[in-house]
């Protein structure tokens, strides 16, 4: 349901400071595909899986100016049909088929790259704007030069790149003309139809225009004085000119200088600013309500995400979902390595605060244990390769869907429960500090292996809210806190919380460069990734759980009680076929997996459930209340990649 208030956001670009609505749709349903946008199975899986949002079809810049071409029946777009008026009308009809069926649609928008065909000898983008223009689709011709709209170096030449075996030519976000441009392009999708608005490719490649000039100088007249311009090398900022903007998006700098860390904080602004004025000023003017999200790139929790350098008040505001890619796979078990993405995940999930993500995995195998994945740790389930029109994969979709749907509370009234805080040492990051992810990544590991219940928390949301019901918080060094949070920490420790650092470092001041002496009067326990885990499990309050490495474990409270998801990532790798699909993912089941969960103060068990898709098993479990613990002792006797243990309680 949409829940809509009225905020201040945070937006400040060369002292503007805009007023914008926040928005919240909430769902737990949702279906991906690529491709497949005019074909047959797409409708008859909408209408028998039923997701609440189906993620389909294209739009934007690169859609026009690579359309006409034969070629974008294949990759990257896979259009039904070729030609910009054929593929819109098509595009249309399966919007309007899709909604009959139940489902809102989201489609992609493309708001940087553009095709530009064999380079300088066929600038697709320079023929969409002299030779193909579609008046009928968008209005009159545009009347400036093709080049006048693209990211150029200091000579004025276009910016290309190379991604998936095409070479790509970029919009640019500063350039009115360019925002302007991608307005007629979202006015056609809205007036197709779409319920909401999926942006990619949202980059920033180092543009240094007159526009980019202008706005990366007002960030910096407005966020460092004099002297510190002096220091980055700009004697005088209204002369200087740019010869390069050390930024990129998705980036991190090769060479932190505070130059470097001032353009990439510029640059992620930058662009939420072009984000907000297209998507939230402009397109739910047209369309109140309108669903929006941006597809950006994690990889394995890496320091250069799109985001990576935006302010966290900033930080999806005004955005209904999230979407990463990450966590490849499938699995190498022989190497320990589960194609995972557990810990980007939690990671969208706290910076996200509780919004729906989908980490969108390039596997078309594993369609349980992906979904599996994306449910238990708080998302709204997998996506993009999944080949739904493959029997095996439609039947592992609609039954996981279905699943979620009659067991509806546990989702859409959940909140994480966690007994440990990891430290997401945002602020280490953004002063350059990349170090502090490599030891994060060793403490989520280590604790994932373990089924310990933990969570991810962003420092600069550390309250003592945050750590309320943890029964340690691990830090990650080096970490960079304000004096605030070091108090968070000290209260927590008072009150009988274990602090344990891992990692070499130092804890850090906010602005990265001095140490702090938080740890002067605490009891902080160094230790290892090796160590955590055992150290943690032996800590009083905190739950067991006896399963393989493969299992993953996340804890909720739900309405009446306790929830906690499994997920098993096991299979029998050998007996794969070629070419592999969906019909492969053959989980191994994990059997007998005992726990010991610990409950709420004053709370006793009614009863447990099993409850899972595999099988549609529902089925209560003999349990054990061990009072003087405050536990209960169940055991799981099969898990085949994905569960809920239900754990009804009395009330307070």
């Amino acid at each position: 349901m949409m829940k809509r208030l009225l905020v201040v956001a945070g937006l400040v670009l060369g002292g503007m400071v805009l007023a914008r609505e926040e928005s919240r749709f909430d769902f737990q349903t949702f279906f991906v595909t690529w491709t497949g946008n005019g074909e047959e199975w797409v409708v008859p899986y909408v209408r028998e899986a039923q997701p609440e949002v189906a993620q389909i079809c294209f739009f934007g810049p690169m859609f026009h100016a690579y359309a006409d071409e034969q070629k974008s029946t294949g990759y990257p777009m896979q259009l039904p049909v070729a030609g910009q008026v054929e593929a819109v009308r098509n595009q249309q009809a399966t919007i309007r088929a899709i909604q009959e069926a139940g489902a809102k649609v989201v489609v992609h928008f493309q708001m940087t790259n553009v095709i530009d065909g064999d380079g300088e000898a066929e600038n697709l983008w320079a023929k969409l704007l002299t030779e193909r223009w579609p008046e009928e689709l968008l209005g009159p011709r545009p009347e400036l030069a093709p080049e006048a709209y693209l990211q150029r170096d200091a000579e004025g030449t276009p910016l290309r790149r190379q991604g998936y075996h095409i070479s790509y030519l970029g919009l640019c976000m500063s350039n009115p003309a360019t925002r302007e441009l991608r307005k007629r392009m979202l006015k056609l999708a809205l007036d197709s139809g779409a319920d909401g608005i999926m942006t990619n490719y949202n980059y920033y490649w180092g543009c240094v225009c007159e526009h980019c000039q202008t706005s990366f100088k007002a960030y910096l007249r407005n966020h460092h004085t004099p002297d510190e311009l002096k220091a980055m090398g700009i004697a005088e900022l209204d002369s200087h000119q740019f010869e390069r903007i050390p930024a990129a998006s998705p980036g991190y700098p090769e060479e932190v200088t505070p130059l470097a860390l001032a353009a990439e904080r510029w640059a992620a602004i930058a662009f939420k600013a072009c984000f907000d004025e297209l998507l939230i000023d402009y397109g739910r003017t047209i369309r109140p309500g309108l669903i929006l999200a941006a597809w950006n790139h994690l990889g394995y929790l890496g320091v250069g995400e799109e985001r990576a350098f935006l302010p966290i008040d900033l930080w999806g505001k005004g955005e209904d979902y999230f979407w990463y890619s990450g966590g490849y796979g499938p699995t190498k078990l022989e190497e320990g390595k589960l194609g995972e993405g557990w810990l980007d995940c939690l990671y969208m999930r706290e910076l996200g605060g509780g919004k729906p993500f989908v980490l969108g995995k390039y596997e078309g195998i594993r369609i349980r244990n992906s979904m599996a994945e994306g449910l238990a740790s708080g998302g709204i389930g997998m996506g993009l390769r999944m080949p739904m029109d493959d029997p095996a994969a439609h039947a592992a979709g609609v039954a996981y869907t279905r699943f979620v749907h009659e067991n509806r509370p546990l989702y859409a009234e959940r909140q994480p429960l966690a007994e440990i805080g990891l430290l997401l040492s945002r602020q280490a990051l953004m002063n350059g500090h990349r170090q502090a992810m490599d030891t994060l990544k060793l403490a989520g590991e280590a604790m994932a292996r373990e089924q310990l219940l933990f969570d991810l928390i962003v420092d600069e949301r550390l309250t003592a809210g945050r750590l309320e019901g943890c029964r340690a918080l691990v830090v990650p060094l080096p970490a960079a806190l304000d004096q605030n949070q070091r108090d968070v920490i000290a209260a927590f420790a008072e009150r009988g919380g274990k602090l344990f650092t891992i990692g070499d470092g130092d804890l850090m001041t906010r602005n990265g460069r001095e140490k702090a002496a938080w740890k002067e009067g605490l009891k902080v326990q160094p230790i290892t990734a090796e160590r955590l885990a055992a150290e943690l499990k032996k800590l009083p309050g905190v739950s067991r759980i006896s399963a393989p490495w493969t299992v993953r474990a996340a804890a909720y409270t739900v309405p009446d009680g306790l929830a906690l998801h499994l997920v098993n990532y096991d299979r029998d790798e050998a007996a794969a076929t070629k070419p592999v699909g969906p019909k492969d993912e053959h989980p191994r089941a994990a059997m007998d997996i005992a726990i010991e969960l610990t409950l709420p103060a004053n709370r006793q068990v009614q009863e447990v459930w099993l409850l899972s898709p595999d099988g549609q098993i529902r089925q209560q479990l003999e349990a054990t209340w061990l009072k003087d613990e405050a536990r209960v002792a169940v055991v799981v006797p099969e898990l085949l990649v994905y569960a809920v243990l239900k754990v009804v309680l009395t009330q307070e």
